[in-house]
């Protein structure tokens, strides 16, 4: 099961990371510091929402297929390119920051669902 990150989250982690606004990523522009951070974005929407393509894409007023092919050029990128990876494993390191307290044997996950079925 993929951590379930709000695309707001993903969206200021990354537009931080590039510096960069948000409405540049929303925008029509395609010039390539834009076009590689709204790359990024659909990546890790990929990875950490479960969101369909579609609403991804709606999140910043594209059509599925450039979502698609973002996602995909990310990814065939990241083999190609060692900085590439490197630079999405910092804005993957910068998004769950706030994680480095919890230790990773506590599954958060397991904990989350005893809690709701306890109410239950």
């Amino acid at each position: 099961m993929k951590p379930n990150v709000p695309t707001t989250k993903i969206l200021d982690t990354v537009c931080s990371y590039f510096d960069i606004e948000e409405k540049l990523i929303k925008s029509s522009l395609r010039n390539k510091n834009i076009a590689k951070a709204r790359h990024v974005y659909f990546y890790l929407c990929g990875e950490f929402t479960e969101l369909t393509n579609e609403k991804i894409s709606e999140t910043v007023n594209r059509e599925h297929s450039r979502y698609l092919h973002g996602r995909n050029k990310i990814k065939i990128e990241m083999t190609i390119y060692p900085i590439l990876k490197k630079e999405i494993e910092e804005i993957i390191s910068k998004l769950f920051e706030c994680n480095k307290l919890i230790p990773e044997s506590i599954d958060l996950l397991k904990m989350t669902e005893n809690y709701t079925n306890s109410f239950i």
